[in-house]
């Protein structure tokens, strides 16, 4: 269970729209989730109509929004690990490193140590 199906089935549970909450990855003919070029890797996904893509707020509003969406994001992700751990132990083995690249790079402690927060 990747983590983009994973925050699906918690969108759909909270009666969200997983289509529009979620990036779509479009795969190439053969199969890959990357396009390669001579430039590079390009990953492609499906566009979602009326919305817009900002690399600065443009005020307070929007800053509060993006802040709201983001922890959302992560409150999504809060029990990810330990139902990666249950599917360990019935034998499915999945990789958690995405889960641990987004809380390194945004200085959120593991599960054990948010407890004692």
């Amino acid at each position: 269970l990747g983590v983009t199906s994973f925050l699906k089935e918690r969108i759909i549970a909270n009666g969200g729209n997983p289509d529009i909450e979620t990036l779509n990855l479009v795969l190439t003919n053969d199969g890959k989730s990357y396009f390669e070029c001579k430039d590079g890797a390009y990953r492609i996904y499906k566009f979602i109509e009326n919305t817009v893509a900002l690399q600065i707020a443009e005020d307070k509003e929007v800053f509060e929004g993006a802040g709201y969406a983001f922890g959302n994001f992560v409150k999504m992700l809060n029990d990810y690990d330990a139902i990666m751990g249950r599917l360990r132990e019935k034998g499915y083995d999945i990789a958690r490193r995405t889960v641990a690249k987004y809380r390194e790079k945004l200085a959120i402690p593991v599960a054990r140590l948010r407890k004692k927060l």
